[in-house]
This record gives C-alpha cells, structure tokens and sequence, in this order.
C-alpha cells in the first residue's frame, strides 16, 4: 500500500487508541483526586467552624503527598515499568526498542497516583509514552516494517500529548521535533497530524472540545458520578463537575444577593424592587 494510504488508515487507528489512552489517564486522575483529596475537605466559603470541621482532613494532607511518588513508583515497579515519561520514548526511537504492551497501563497507573495525590508532576509524559506503547503495539499487530514501527512510535508520542492538552496541531509537529534537538523528523508529520486530530476528537468526544472550539461539549460528555463531584457549601455535592456562573466572594453571607439602595429613587430603594418610574 502506497505511503500516504498505508498512514491515513494507520493514523486513524492510532489515534483512536492514543485517545482512549488519554481518557484512561485522565479519568485515573479524576478518580483518585475527587474521590482521596477533594472528597473529603470543602472550605468555601471559609469560615472559622468550617475549617475547624475540615482540620483533621487538612492535617492529613501531607502524609498523602509524601505517599504519592513512592507509591507510584512501585506501581511501576510492580508492572515492570520503571521509567516513565517522554525520555524513554526517545531513547527507543533511536535505539529501535521495543515498548511493551504493559507499559502504556504502567505509566497511566503510576502516573496517575502522583498526579491524582498531589504530586508535582505533569501529564505530558505518561501521554506521550502511552501513546507511543499503543501506537507501536498496533504497528506489530498489523506487521508493518521496521522503519515503520519507528514511526508509529513519533506519531502516538505526539498523538498523546496533543489529545490530553487538546492541541492537536501542536501536538503533530512535536512528534516530529521532540525527537532531536536542531532537527525534525519529517516522514512523521503527516501520520501525527492525521493521528491526534482523531485522538482528539476522540477525547474530546468525552470531555469537551475546549479551548480550540469554544464551550462547544462532546457527544458523549456526561455528568461526573455523584462521587466524583466536588463538595459544595453545607457539604452538599454539586449538580456538575465545575461551578456553575460567575465566581463568588469567599465570604459572601448566605442568602440573595442585594443591589445597594440607589439615590436617585423615590422610595429610597427600600421597596427591594425595580424602579420602572426611572429611565
């Protein structure tokens, strides 16, 4: 099969596995952040009795961060994975490794424990090497070349990080320029451009098309568990996974909000309605 055929079929199914990677990290993440961290504390609005309620679950706090690297490296250790990240993608590039199929769950799991607790540490690099274990796992099934595996490395690497940043194009052409430091590869270009755009469209299927098409929501976007929610003032989950509205003041008093008295009114502004008299 001519090049640009062979890739346009390729690409679609790379970049359908490279976005159920993402959306397996980003749920991971979700899960474990909602359900061990954010569960648990509700501060707003601040005030003195609620966060004395909340202070044994703020003391709590550091010991979670100080668990979250250890526990995800023996995540990684337990699958046999123990670097993670962009850099071994590389390395396999140039070495013509070979990823194996455990690794893309090793470094969404262990990846997903720093992140999800607290941890200081990004999602670029379990994208990029899920994407790239997956994408390299599909060039095996199908039997394609040698020097066609290498690619599909470049393109799920690139695949990855542009889904679960939802920058597709950018996304593209750093599969072709992470790969060395004063050049670019260019035969990865076109499959990674075809390749994140529908593992974005895939991802973004589940979690929204923003910040490149606007609030525009996906097809298949629901809800979060009631679970997962955060808590709301009272401790009562909220109706959707983000609030909802304009932002509001820390210490607003509970109750309708009042428009000061306005001057020029007849009444004084103390009838609590509109003055349809004014202009």
């Amino acid at each position: 099969m001519p090049y640009y055929e062979r890739w346009f079929v390729a690409g679609i199914i790379i970049g359908v596995l490279v976005g159920l990677g993402a959306l397996s990290i980003y749920y991971l993440v979700v899960a474990l952040s909602k359900l061990l961290l954010m569960a648990h504390v509700s501060l707003f609005p601040v005030t003195a009795s609620r966060y004395r309620s909340e202070l044994r679950w703020l003391l709590l706090m550091p010991a979670v961060l100080a668990a979250a690297f250890p526990l995800s490296y023996l995540a990684a250790l337990a699958l046999r994975t123990p670097e993670v990240g962009s850099d071994r993608v590389v390395r396999a590039y140039h070495r013509n490794l070979r990823l194996e199929a455990n690794e893309a769950p090793a470094a969404a799991l262990s990846s997903a424990i720093a992140i999800g607790l607290g941890g200081s540490a990004g999602m670029e690099g379990p994208a990029s090497h899920v994407g790239a274990a997956l994408a390299q796992l599909m060039s095996r099934v199908l039997g394609m070349s040698a020097e066609d595996r290498r690619r599909a490395l470049a393109v799920g690497l690139g695949a990855g990080i542009g889904a679960i940043f939802k920058t597709p194009f950018a996304g593209a052409l750093l599969s072709a320029e992470l790969l060395y430091r004063r050049d670019v590869e260019p035969d990865v270009i076109y499959p990674a451009f075809i390749a994140s755009s529908v593992a974005y469209a895939v991802y973004g299927s589940f979690t929204g098309f923003s910040p490149l098409l606007g609030p525009l929501r996906g097809p298949l976007q629901a809800p979060l568990p009631r679970a997962l929610r955060p808590r709301g003032p009272g401790g009562r989950r909220r109706s959707h996974a983000l609030p909802q509205g304009p932002p509001r003041p820390l210490l607003m008093a509970e109750g309708p909000a009042q428009e000061p008295p306005r001057e020029d009114c007849p009444d004084g502004g103390r009838c609590g309605g509109p003055c349809h008299s004014l202009p």
